[in-house]
């Protein structure tokens, strides 16, 4: 059978089996799928293969997951496929709630709580826009629902309470022991398109112990976090950063350090119950992160960049500056990159061919305080980034 997803002009070949069919359902919620009879080369394909499924991604990959997992894979695929067919709006990977009037955001990494912080939220009366995913209205002064179930991961932390606890389980539609989906009871869950106000920004960092303490999030590293939570790729990088700059200079921005998870939830509630938020946050703000740079990876290591070998820029690659941080904008590729202080330097090289080695001698001469073994590794790590996103090409000398 086939499968067409509201807001992507694509369809999906699927199995014709109910139990595929109700994680589908389930993880969909309120986003419109049908079932179609259309003449259409699908852009993604799933078949039954024993008790699982084999899934081919639209990039051609193939997984073999059970039930729940190919409709997680699914949401995904179909995600990409929205925003691919909306080019100019921003979709952040982040939770959503609305509180007091307007939404508060929690761009944050995987494993830090913020689907189950929002399903509590939600079991305390607020409403969820979204868990993992939400999209901005024309503007970006505003949060569009796009209707998504909440999925969470099992098992539940400890920390919730009896009465949370119970409410997402009989909330839960339909789980595979590691992840569960939920169905809300109404108004909990935002209808596909329901738009509202942006109100603050927060990122989680969630610990084993210790009390909820709030502290002002610096505008550079609240920037980079939206970066890398930003699904948009097709609009050219350069405006991509001065859109994702601005929704950060005009939201405040805070980090909340938490272990429990009710007493976080609480003291959310109460800061952002009216606007502007009441929140007393620490004396001193912290900085996000040790200062190493997280958005740049690699598929290279260090043996595939040879140390004598010349590298030069790729063009159509911008360095921008904004509030003192060093990005590298690639308008061809839609790639932003954070560079950290060795990759400004090495990017200052660059400008001329320059090898891996002659890079780290001159940082070496230049950091005499720093070990030349540290500044190896740190060198080869920037190049073989570079290299991966195609910033830096080989010369032949």
């Amino acid at each position: 059978m086939r499968m067409a997803f509201d807001d992507t002009g694509e369809v999906a070949e699927l199995p014709d089996c109910p139990e595929l069919l109700a994680a589908v359902d389930a993880a969909f919620g309120d986003w419109p799928h049908e079932r179609v009879d259309r003449e259409q080369r699908p852009f993604v394909s799933i078949r039954r293969t024993g008790a699982l499924y084999a899934i081919t991604t639209a990039s051609g990959d193939e997984l073999t997951l059970n039930a729940v997992g190919t409709a997680n894979r699914l949401v995904v695929e179909v995600l990409g496929a929205s925003i691919a067919a909306n080019p100019e709006r921003l979709c952040f990977h982040c939770a959503s709630v609305r509180i007091g009037g307007r939404l508060v955001l929690f761009p944050s990494e995987a494993r830090a709580g913020k689907s189950t912080l929002a399903a509590y939220l939600a079991s305390q009366g607020h409403e969820i826009f979204g868990d993992d995913a939400l999209a901005l209205a024309p503007g970006d002064r505003e949060g569009v629902a796009l209707g998504l179930a909440p999925r969470l991961r099992r098992p539940l932390p400890p920390t919730l309470g009896g009465a949370a606890r119970d409410y997402i389980e009989r909330a839960g539609r339909i789980d595979d022991r590691r992840y569960s989906y939920l169905d809300l009871p109404g108004g909990r869950l935002a209808k596909r398109g329901e738009q509202a106000p942006l109100g603050a920004l927060v990122l989680l960092d969630r610990r084993d112990d210790g009390p909820v303490e709030f502290f002002s999030a610096e505008r550079p590293a609240m920037l980079r976090a939206l970066i890398a939570q930003n699904f948009a790729r097709a609009a050219p990088a350069s405006t991509l950063i001065d859109r994702l700059h601005a929704v950060v200079e005009r939201l405040p921005r805070y980090r909340l350090c938490y272990s429990d998870l009710e007493e976080a939830a609480a003291v959310l509630a109460s800061a952002f119950a009216s606007w502007p938020p009441r929140i007393a946050v620490a004396e001193k703000p912290e900085t996000l992160g040790d200062g190493s740079d997280r958005s740049i990876t690699s598929s290279f290591s260090y043996a595939d960049i040879p140390p004598n070998l010349a590298f030069a820029r790729s063009t159509d690659v911008q360095l921008r500056t904004v509030d003192g941080e060093m990005f590298l904008a690639d308008d061809s590729e839609c790639a932003i990159y954070h560079l950290n202080a060795v990759g400004v330097g090495i990017w200052n090289l660059l400008d001329q061919p320059t090898s891996r080695d002659e890079a780290a001698s001159i940082l070496a001469e230049a950091f005499p305080h720093v070990e030349r073994a540290v500044i190896r590794d740190d060198v080869a790590a920037v190049y073989a980034a570079l290299l991966d996103a195609g910033f830096i090409a080989p010369l032949q000398r």
